[in-house]
């Protein structure tokens, strides 16, 4: 029992570390500075003045 728990204690820590290492490092896909200008995201807003109003709420009842 004591062996089987061993081995898979061992190929869990396999796989875990293969998974790991498939990550990659902290440079991989990492932007470059130089091309920043390229990937520049422009979001149109459209602004509008809320002005306040009388609420009157109305409930129908149908019998």
């Amino acid at each position: 029992m004591k062996n089987s728990d061993t081995r898979k204690r061992g190929v869990l820590s396999l796989i875990a570390a293969l998974a790991v290492s498939g990550c990659g490092t902290a440079q991989a896909g990492g932007i470059d500075g130089t091309d920043s200008e390229e990937f520049v995201r422009i979001i149109n807003v459209e602004v509008s003045r809320i002005e306040t109003e009388k609420f009157v709420e109305e409930i129908r009842l149908t019998a």
